[in-house]
């Protein structure tokens, strides 16, 4: 029995994927094989390929149904873990997932592990040489690749996003109904529409007292920003007024060696939960989107000191 743990939530590294160098052990041995392709491309096309084949319906497509087609037995059992695939003695796999777990979650651990079977035997070649607790994190992101093009198969998804960014743009209205149409969690969807529209980006907030903090943000490339709070962002009205999107130009800081003041295109909305989803998208003129307005952070100072001393020193900027 070979055993195959993975994750039951999208990687951060989907949305910075493309400009990745692809460099681990399961990126080495996928290479030599297949003379050097792109490893996430190669994941990609298997995905293709077996929806080709399978002509399954949908949205929301059915892993239960590949996996049934692919001979894939699969149970749910109460673990830590969120899943793994198993292949057995009789060279037929099993998929192991998490029980009592969302269903989204249990749609994307199930196609994740699915992905683990696409070039088993070209990975476990190479695994018998690591030692145990060696399992290669690129694996795991390219299971995640697959996973978001088995929900969310790109010609589908993408058709869906574009009618969704006719008008006023997309909202995050938008977002949850792409989400619910496709069945994946919050975080899935929006990883994989800031995949495809590369100038997007979703982020969550989390309010506590007067703060409004950043949860999670895609790309993750984006999860240094810090509201520029000024009362009258879109983020901060739809803290006070739940389920409406409201939109308006807001302002933020984004931290780093040089802290940057940018301004986009909000649309934001409290969730029932009571936490923000906002969708940024660039704004209008090339006037209105960066400002340098911070010198590099004193070595060792700690980040909190940094945005507390940018925003004393520039919150001009942001009215």
């Amino acid at each position: 029995m070979r055993l195959k743990s993975g994750s039951g939530t999208p990687s951060a590294t989907e949305s910075g994927v493309k400009n990745k160098q692809w460099q681990g052990a399961t990126a080495r041995a996928l290479q030599g094989v297949y003379a050097g392709a792109h490893p996430p491309s190669l994941f990609i096309s298997k995905v293709r390929e077996l929806y080709c084949e399978l002509r399954l319906d949908g949205p929301p497509f059915d892993p239960w149904e590949v996996a049934r087609r692919l001979h894939i037995e699969v149970s749910e059992e109460t673990m830590a873990i969120d899943g793994y695939v198993e292949r057995r003695a009789d060279e037929t796999f099993a998929i192991h997932l998490r029980h009592g777990v969302s269903l989204a979650r249990k749609r994307f651990t199930l196609c994740h592990e699915i992905a683990h079977t696409f070039f088993f035997d070209i990975l476990e070649d190479r695994r018998r040489y690591r030692q145990a607790g060696q399992d290669d994190p690129e694996e795991e992101s390219l299971c995640d690749i697959a996973a978001a093009e088995m929900l969310m198969p790109y010609g589908s998804f993408s058709h869906d996003l574009a009618a969704a960014k006719l008008g006023e743009g997309l909202t995050p209205s938008d977002v949850l109904r792409l989400m619910r149409r496709y069945q994946v969690s919050l975080a899935a969807v929006a990883a994989r529409i800031t995949w495809i529209s590369r100038d997007t980006t979703c982020v969550l907030w989390e309010k506590r007292g007067p703060a409004i903090n950043l949860i999670w943000a895609s790309p993750s490339t984006d999860r240094s920003l810090v509201l520029c709070q000024t009362g009258r962002t879109s983020v901060e009205d739809a803290a006070e007024t739940p389920g409406r999107d409201l939109t308006s130009r807001d302002s933020f800081y984004q931290i780093g060696d040089t802290t940057r003041l940018i301004r986009r295109h909000a649309s934001s909305r409290r969730l029932a939960s009571g936490q923000i989803l906002s969708v940024l998208s660039p704004a209008k003129t090339a006037r209105d989107r960066t400002t340098s307005i911070h010198r590099p952070a004193e070595q060792h100072e700690k980040p909190s000191n940094q945005i507390a001393r940018s925003v004393q020193t520039h919150f001009a900027f942001c009215q």
